[in-house]
């Protein structure tokens, strides 16, 4: 989901399954120091002890705040300078910024609290992806307008509600292309597409292959 922060090691296997329309990804690549080099221009205990504490953390972070997206964009702002010293501190401070912001991240234990409202409609929607979404009823159920659902919703999930349900309904796709011979159509037509043609576009954003291509590929794999 966006927000999630995804951590790997040299030695670790990793793959990108889906990058829904609109998502922007950051990578970056953090050399351990050798032995005598300065890190981030902090001392030997500092330094040492940001070390350890990065590579203790999970693989996988939930970071749905604007700390870490704001030490982002301020590393691109320097990045942008001319060569020069405040080039490098910009960077030097926007990048342990960054690192610190990841590592609190990881320390909260409940980043954000799920209202019972979005945990069921979220439940709902992976249930049934296919079903239509009905968020004026849902809103009013809820006594909030449907904008301040929709913000709760992207704040807890990191997508708004219609774009939830389209991850969800490929998702789904992904599996019954897999597990079944329901042709392209008529899986289109199950999971709530318009049109076959609709699915198929949505499939390759998201997948980079067809789902005919999908399906030939999990064949083969089995």
């Amino acid at each position: 989901m966006p927000g999630d922060l995804y951590l790997n090691k040299p030695s670790d296997t990793h793959c990108l399954t889906a990058h829904p329309k609109g998502t922007v990804i950051h990578w970056l690549l953090i050399r351990e120091p050798r032995r005598g080099q300065a890190f981030l221009r902090l001392t030997h205990p500092e330094a040492r002890d940001l070390w350890r504490r990065l590579t203790r953390l999970p693989c996988h972070i939930i970071a749905r705040t604007d700390t870490v997206k704001h030490a982002f964009a301020h590393l691109f702002k320097y990045h942008a300078q001319p060569a020069g010293p405040y080039r490098t501190v910009g960077l030097t401070a926007a990048c342990t910024s960054l690192l610190m912001g990841v590592i609190d991240a990881a320390s909260h234990k409940s980043v954000i609290a799920r209202p019972p409202l979005i945990e069921q409609l979220t439940a709902a929607i992976r249930e049934h992806p296919e079903r239509g979404l009905r968020l004026d009823a849902l809103a009013r159920e809820a006594r909030l307008s449907p904008s301040l659902l929709i913000a709760q919703f992207k704040q807890i999930t990191g997508l708004p509600p219609i774009h939830f349900q389209l991850a969800c309904r490929l998702e789904k796709a992904k599996r019954l292309l897999a597990e079944t011979d329901t042709p392209i159509t008529q899986l289109a037509f199950d999971l709530g597409f318009c049109a076959s043609q609709h699915f198929s576009g949505h499939f390759k954003r998201a997948f980079g292959l067809t789902p005919t291509a999908w399906r030939k590929q999990a064949a083969a794999a089995h």
